[in-house]
C-alpha cells in the first residue's frame, strides 16, 4: 500500500481508539439515556476499523475491498441511534448541575409518549429506576391506579395543570411542550412541583375567611330593629317568642352577663345604702 497508507492508517486508528476509549469512559457515568445512545456509536467506531484490519490481513481478498461494508453498517448504526435513542433530538447539556439539582419532578416524553429521560426527584417519587423508565411508554410503566400516576397521565394527555396530594406532599402536574427549530412539536416535559407550603397556607386561608364569614354572620343578626317590650325590655325573636335581653343577647353572640345594681337602682331599691356610696 506504500508508506503514506500506513501513515495515514495508524493516525485513523489512534483517533477512532481514543474516540472509543472517551466514549465507553463517559458512559460509565452518564446517565441512562446518555447510555442507550452511546451504544450504536460505539458499534459505529468499530465496524469500519474491523473491515481495514480484514482487508490489511489478507482475510478479505484485495480485489473485494470490505470497506464500504463496514461505512454502510456504521451508517446504518447511526440511523438506529438517531431513531430509537432520539441521539439528536434531545442532548442533556449539563444535566447534571440542571436537572438532576432540581427539587421538582422532571420527566420527558417523546411524541409516540415513550420515556426519555426522568430525573433523581421523579424516579424517588415513583420508586422507579431510570434503567426501568427510559425507553418504555408512559401508560406501561405508570400506575394509574394511584392519583399520582393518574395525575401525570391526565397531564401528557391534556396538557393541563392538575394537583395532586403524595403522601404528605402536595403537587403541581403540568406538561410543558418542548418544539424544534421549525415551531413542531417534539417533545413534553412533564414537571412535578411540589406546593406544599402554598397548599397550606390556602387552606388556613380559606379556613380563617370561613370563621369571619361566620363572625359576620352572627354580627348581623343583631343588626336592624329588634322589637323589644317599653317595660320588661324583652326582646321578641325571629318566631314570635319573647326572650329576654340577656338570653336573646347570649343565644347570638359569645357574650355572658353578670349582674349587678347601678347607683341609680340602689338609690331606688335600697335607700339606706345610699349614702354609704355601696354598690351591688
Amino acid at each position: 500500500f506504500g508508506p503514506i497508507y500506513w501513515v495515514f492508517t495508524a493516525t485513523n486508528y489512534a483517533l477512532v481508539l481514543s474516540a472509543l476509549v472517551l466514549l465507553l469512559r463517559g458512559r460509565r457515568t452518564a446517565s441512562a439515556l446518555t447510555r442507550v445512545q452511546s451504544l450504536p456509536l460505539a458499534i459505529a467506531l468499530i465496524a469500519p476499523v474491523i473491515t481495514n484490519v480484514a482487508l490489511i490481513s489478507g482475510i478479505a481478498p484485495r480485489a473485494y475491498d470490505p470497506m464500504p461494508f463496514g461505512v454502510a453498517v456504521t451508517a446504518l448504526l447511526l440511523w438506529w441511534g438517531a431513531w430509537r435513542g432520539r441521539l439528536l433530538e434531545l442532548v442533556p447539556l449539563a444535566r447534571g448541575r440542571l436537572v438532576d439539582s432540581l427539587t421538582d419532578g422532571i420527566l420527558i416524553l417523546d411524541l409516540e409518549g415513550r420515556i426519555l429521560d426522568a430525573n433523581p426527584r421523579l424516579r424517588a417519587l415513583l420508586d422507579r429506576s431510570a434503567d426501568s423508565l427510559v425507553g418504555q411508554t408512559l401508560d406501561a410503566t405508570l400506575d394509574v391506579g394511584t392519583a399520582l400516576g393518574a395525575a401525570v397521565r391526565s397531564a401528557a394527555q391534556a396538557r393541563a395543570v392538575t394537583s395532586v396530594r403524595h403522601g404528605a406532599s402536595v403537587f403541581d402536574v403540568r406538561a410543558v411542550p418542548v418544539p424544534d427549530h421549525a415551531g413542531q412539536v417534539r417533545a413534553q416535559v412533564i414537571v412535578l412541583q411540589e406546593v406544599t407550603e402554598r397548599h397550606e397556607l390556602q387552606v388556613a386561608q380559606a379556613r380563617l375567611i370561613e370563621e369571619l364569614r361566620d363572625a359576620l354572620a352572627q354580627v348581623r343578626t343583631l343588626r336592624g330593629l329588634l322589637p323589644i317590650c317599653a317595660s320588661c325590655k324583652c326582646i321578641r325573636d325571629d318566631e314570635g317568642q319573647w326572650r329576654t335581653l340577656e338570653l336573646y343577647i347570649s343565644e347570638r353572640t359569645e357574650a355572658d352577663f353578670t349582674h349587678g345594681l347601678c347607683p341609680t337602682c340602689i338609690t331606688t331599691l335600697y335607700p339606706d345604702d345610699a349614702g354609704t356610696g355601696a354598690t351591688r
